[in-house]
């Protein structure tokens, strides 16, 4: 109200060549005034750094394209992985089955050898039956009956006994009995003697 009251007050009052000067004053007053506040809210407002903005804005394009690699690079290894993991039980499972071949086959083996070895022990029984088959039949073709023959030097005792012969002794065979022989000595008629132990006297 009392704003209105001045503008109807001052509406009545004349206008003088003083009251111009004033008015001009008053403009520059204002002016300066108008300046003087542009200029403390052009220091109160943030200057926006152009180029600092670029690069946050790189730097935050950067980061992302960095987590986007390293999360494919984790899928790929992790894919890698788990194929690395699956041929890896995939050789463990070969390798069982090979290692119970192995053992199969050196059970089989231990058995070969087993077999082996009974048969080499039945093989030297017979080659001694068969050893003392040759000799029998040897000893037998050696002597017939008539033959005079002796004691050999090499036998101490012999088997059945001296008697009354002796390695000076020699007789005539009167019968042959497989190992065994019959031989009559000036000194002992029918003389038991194996035949292993006689020889043939000169």
């Amino acid at each position: 109200m009392e704003m209105s009251e001045n503008i109807y007050v001052n509406s009545g009052k004349k206008f003088n060549s003083n009251n111009r000067d004033n008015s001009c004053e008053d403009i520059y007053v204002n002016e300066d005034i108008a300046k003087t506040y542009r200029s403390k809210n052009t220091k109160e407002r943030p200057v926006i750094n152009t180029a600092q903005s670029r690069c946050s804005t790189v730097t935050a394009v950067c980061l992302g394209l960095t987590g986007v690699l390293l999360l494919a690079a984790i899928i790929v290894l992790s894919l890698k992985f788990i194929e690395e993991r699956h041929s890896y039980n995939n050789l463990m499972i070969e390798r069982d089955q090979l290692l119970l071949k192995c053992n199969n086959v050196t059970t089989d083996r231990d058995q070969l050898l087993a077999k082996y070895n009974n048969l080499m022990i039945e093989q030297g029984q017979l080659q001694k039956e068969k050893d003392g088959l040759q000799k029998r039949i040897t000893d037998c073709r050696l002597f017939r009956v008539g033959d005079r023959v002796r004691v050999k030097v090499s036998v101490n005792t012999p088997k059945y006994g001296w008697g009354r012969a002796s390695h000076k002794s020699v007789g005539v065979v009167t019968a042959l009995d497989g190992e065994n022989m019959t031989v009559d000595f000036p000194e002992h008629e029918s003389w038991k003697a194996a035949v292993s132990e006689m020889e043939l006297a000169p």
